[in-house]
């Protein structure tokens, strides 16, 4: 409370003037997505999991939580379209596949071991990810009349959370404990983002998106 919202700030910081280009990604918080990581992380068939869920198991509230996004896109592209001549969102990157592409077997072991996200899980979350969230988020951008950057998610599929150190393009649990802390993999924030390698990846997408 009292905090101007994001729009505000950002309104007052271009002082009238317009964006040329906004580069974003967003609706996999809106999508309980860390809530769901958590769950599967911590609990066998995760998708019929209830705890913290009250009476919805946890594959019913994500869907349901993924429905709302492309209003929410509506009602950003109101507010951000009258300052920026374009803006882009890009498709998130798939973290659950290892060198050969397949799907992790034991995802975020790093996090809590021995407790990891098994393959089934890694399979229900790639599957729902894929077709409800990322089919939200492309049907929302193109609400808000915004242009939908594609290919990410495919690009990174041999690159993820438990491929090798030299073709790992997210950054684990323990790198993130020890390069931005609190020094606690249950904790830290930086789980499961792009490492530089994967931001590089990106910028590929972004450059290509913009000429």
């Amino acid at each position: 409370k009292g905090i101007p919202s994001q729009m505000e700030q950002l309104k007052f910081a271009l002082g009238g003037r317009k964006i040329d280009s906004v580069v974003m990604s967003a609706g996999i918080n809106d999508a309980g997505f860390s809530r769901m990581i958590a769950t599967c992380v911590l609990y066998k068939e995760c998708p019929t999991e209830k705890i913290g869920y009250g009476d919805q198991p946890l594959a019913t509230r994500f869907y349901n939580d993924v429905k709302g996004i492309p209003a929410s896109y509506e009602r950003l592209g109101k507010e951000l379209n009258p300052l920026a001549k374009r803006v882009l969102v890009f498709e998130y990157p798939n973290a659950f596949t290892g060198d050969d592409g397949k799907t992790c077997e034991f995802a975020l072991a790093d996090v809590k071991y021995p407790f990891a996200i098994t393959r089934d899980e890694s399979n229900w979350i790639q599957s729902g990810a894929k077709t409800a969230m990322l089919g939200a988020i492309q049907s929302g951008a193109q609400r808000a009349g915004f242009e939908y950057v594609g290919g990410v998610w495919d690009a990174f599929k041999g690159h993820g959370y438990c491929s090798s150190p030299s073709k790992r393009w997210f950054t684990r649990a323990e790198e993130s404990a020890k390069q931005q802390g609190p020094n606690d993999t249950t904790e830290t924030t930086g789980t499961t983002h792009p490492n530089p390698a994967g931001y590089a990846a990106l910028s590929k997408f972004i450059v290509k998106g913009l000429t």
